[in-house]
């Protein structure tokens, strides 16, 4: 899944930050440093690098959302079971939240889910 989105206008406004663009690309083993990196600010009981491992081995949905100079604004883990699709995880980075990047993450997943 690749392709630049931006959230809608009513859901962010520009004073919060200046990224208005950005693009979903799957997770990898080399990214799961800065994947947890934001799972450990965002959360009180992080997911582990394990947990993330494994879901890479199990493969399952994995993506995340990007901007400019690979800044990671968040990321999502989805496991597809027989006729439905389970959300895992899904996490915006602290310094992202509140400017529509977890509702872009949802309809992208919506996407593939529908896909699948």
């Amino acid at each position: 899944m690749n392709a630049v989105i931006q959230p809608a206008a009513d859901e962010a406004p520009a004073s919060l930050s200046s990224t208005r663009e950005a693009r979903f690309e799957p997770m990898a083993p080399d990214r799961l440093d800065a994947v947890l990196a934001v799972e450990q600010t965002a959360y009180a009981y992080p997911w582990s690098r394990g947990n993330f491992a494994d879901s890479l081995q199990s493969g399952y949905q994995m993506q995340m959302l990007c901007a400019e100079a690979d800044t990671l604004l968040g990321y999502f883990v989805a496991m597809k079971g027989v006729d439905e699709v389970h959300l895992l995880n899904i996490t915006v980075a602290p310094a992202h939240q509140q400017q529509g990047w977890a509702r872009v993450m949802l309809d992208g997943l919506a996407v593939w889910s529908r896909g699948q």
